[in-house]
């Protein structure tokens, strides 16, 4: 960060006077250039000018989000070296007004680096910088919503971003481990789209069911982490929410961070498909029309091969999904044709996803595909 500053003792002093024959009060003072001096000097203007011009305290140091605690103390003993003349032997008189530039810039980077390495105070400060603390909306009474002019129910306009918590578009390595039913695990190195403190898109080649578990190594900024804060690399189980059929070998996966300990009955059956955690809140773009009506339903696979046909009926649908009920739909189900002879319509939709419900049925919640509904008049 900065330029060698070599002391440049004058030619005239004795080699002895330099080192060890100098009188009893130490060594004789440095002296230094006037190029060491120019160049000090331009780089505490540069690092006064970014500290002066930094909105955050991340911009304070010169560092991202992502940064380490080590990288963090770098960061802080180089400015603050640079900001102490004296820490180079140096004790020029300071201009009044850069003087005081220096104090105040000192003030920064000491309240940053406090922040910085405290893990409370980190998270509350990130919290506040990226909108985090609005997730919560029961924080806010009626009283502060009237305040902020937050709309009735009836007129607050559609959510584009139906997310709990906001993602952040953040590629990093993660090692994925999973179960096959022979109770053998395996191990795949892929690449994260997007992160949160929830959750997860990554990218597979193997093909996983909905309610899989996975146990994933990666390095979670800490300030999206749950737990293992001091960790370098962030280990922990997820489940598996949805599944897009796969691009050039690969499949966009969603998860759902579920914490340092797999849930129940994992260590038995670790490939099984679990139904945990699911969200109470109806995060629907729109609502759902609850009907029962008989349908038949074919299966079809990622390749868009069939595989068999079956009969259920539908529990809810909307213009963008529908919930169909099915006894043992197959597992490798990735598009299904739900066919309703009631109304002469058949629908194609993509498997989101699925559960098993107290009564034994397996539960299809499924994405309309844009221009899937048609009438079959040959059919009925």
């Amino acid at each position: 960060m900065t330029a060698p500053l070599t002391a440049a003792i004058e030619q005239e002093v004795p080699y002895g006077q330099q080192f060890g024959d100098c009188d009893s009060s130490g060594f004789e003072e440095f002296r230094y250039s006037v190029e060491d001096l120019s160049a000090f000097f331009y780089e505490l203007e540069c690092l006064l000018v970014h500290i002066e011009k930094a909105d955050t305290h991340y911009k304070v140091l010169g560092i991202d989000y992502l940064s380490t605690t080590g990288e963090i103390t770098t960061a802080y003993l180089k400015a603050m070296i640079l900001l102490d003349p004296a820490s180079y032997g140096l004790a020029p008189e300071l201009a009044v007004d850069l003087g005081s530039r220096v104090s105040l810039a000192t003030e920064r980077v000491s309240e940053a680096f406090r922040i910085m390495m405290d893990f409370d105070e980190r998270l509350e400060y990130d919290a506040r910088l990226f909108g985090w603390e609005k997730e919560d909306s029961k924080r806010t009474s009626p009283q502060q919503r009237s305040k902020l002019g937050t709309s009735s129910p009836t007129s607050k306009p559609p959510r584009t971003n139906r997310r709990a918590r906001e993602r952040f578009q953040l590629p990093m390595p993660v090692e994925v481990t999973g179960y096959d039913e022979s109770a053998s695990d395996w191990h795949e190195v892929v690449e994260s789209i997007d992160l949160s403190r929830g959750g997860a898109c990554i990218l597979l080649r193997r093909r996983l069911l909905v309610g899989n578990i996975l146990y994933l190594r990666m390095p979670m900024p800490t300030v999206l982490r749950s737990h293992e804060f001091l960790e370098q690399t962030y280990g922990t189980y997820a489940i598996v929410r949805w599944v897009h059929p796969p691009r050039d070998g690969f499949g966009r996966t969603g998860i759902e961070f579920i914490g340092e300990f797999p849930p129940p009955g994992f260590r038995e059956r670790p490939w099984a498909v679990f139904n945990i955690g699911e969200s109470d809140v109806d995060r629907r773009a729109e609502p759902r029309e609850q009907i029962s009506e008989a349908i038949e339903i074919e299966y079809f696979d990622e390749s868009e091969q069939f595989i068999n046909k079956d009969t259920g009926f539908i529990e809810d649908i909307s213009s963008s999904g529908v919930r169909v009920c099915a006894p043992q739909p197959p597992s490798e189900t990735h598009l299904i044709r739900v066919i309703r002879p009631k109304v002469s319509m058949t629908l194609f939709a993509l498997v989101r996803n699925r559960f098993r419900g107290r009564d034994g049925y397996h539960r299809l919640c499924a994405q309309l595909i844009n221009g899937s509904a048609c009438y079959d008049e040959h059919r009925v």
